[in-house]
């Protein structure tokens, strides 16, 4: 049987080969061909340690992670990866590594080989409800999904200055994090746990940006009788709403 530090480093590997083709032909358009350089100065930017290539399943988990360019992912799979990157980090920190944070880090591997691919992945797997076993036996994983129902109001809505990619999740989180909880308790109370804490980087969103004239401003000349129509200017506002949340939940196989 693996130890944990075994288990995590080979998650991490797992994890990494999973999403390097689809992080490289990303980091190529944002950076061109020179991005390795441009990712190793930002990881030093960020006080983290450059590396070689995605090869390394550190620095591939770190870009993946933290990296701006790999924003094209949904915040709860960058969460997860930086999840694993602190799990892989730890012993070089002298801080040992146990049966549950090996636990973790295999939940984690096994959602991304049934999402993205990669080695260990089965053809058909349902990417919503994965309950098969790893190797080691450690955990059954599942997603917990939402979908959320309004009334057509916005949860959240600012103005230009706001970014709404960095204030909407806190300010929807505000308005649906009771409903998630509440939703969340039974399988909490089946033995299901949580890789982490629920929050705002689990949202969904739909953003809107909203014109700054609500109607098209129609003035008549009344001398030539000519009726110039003035298009909105550019998007001031913006609106958004849930749509849905998305968390891994994990449990010890008795």
């Amino acid at each position: 049987m693996l130890s944990p530090a075994d288990s995590v480093l080979r998650s991490a590997r797992s994890v990494a080969a999973s999403i390097a083709p689809h992080l490289r032909s990303q980091l190529e358009v944002a950076y061109g061909p020179g991005w390795l350089e441009q990712v190793n100065a930002n990881l030093k930017a960020s006080g983290r340690h450059p590396g070689a290539g995605l090869e390394d399943p550190e620095l591939c988990l770190a870009v993946f992670g933290f990296d701006p360019a790999a924003s094209w992912a949904h915040q709860s799979w960058r969460s997860m990866a930086r999840v694993l990157l602190d799990l892989t980090d730890r012993p070089g920190l002298g801080r040992p590594l146990m049966d549950d944070d090996a636990k973790r880090a295999v939940a984690i591997a096994d959602s991304f080989r049934a999402e993205w691919g990669g080695p260990g992945a089965m053809e058909g797997e349902d990417a919503v409800v994965d309950e098969t076993e790893d190797d080691d036996g450690f955990a059954q994983t599942k997603w917990f999904a939402l979908s959320f129902h309004t009334d057509g109001r916005p949860d959240a809505c600012g103005d230009a200055r706001l970014n709404p990619t960095v204030a909407a999740p806190d300010m929807v989180w505000q308005r649906w994090r009771g409903s998630v909880v509440e939703h969340l308790r039974p399988h909490l109370e089946a033995g299901w746990t949580p890789l982490e804490p629920p929050g705002p980087q689990h949202l969904e969103l739909e953003v809107r940006w909203l014109d700054r004239d609500w109607k098209r401003e129609l003035l008549v000349d009344a001398a030539s009788a000519l009726t110039r129509t003035f298009l909105p200017g550019p998007p001031q506002r913006w609106e958004a709403s849930g749509v849905g949340f998305r968390l891994l939940l994990t449990k010890s196989r008795r």
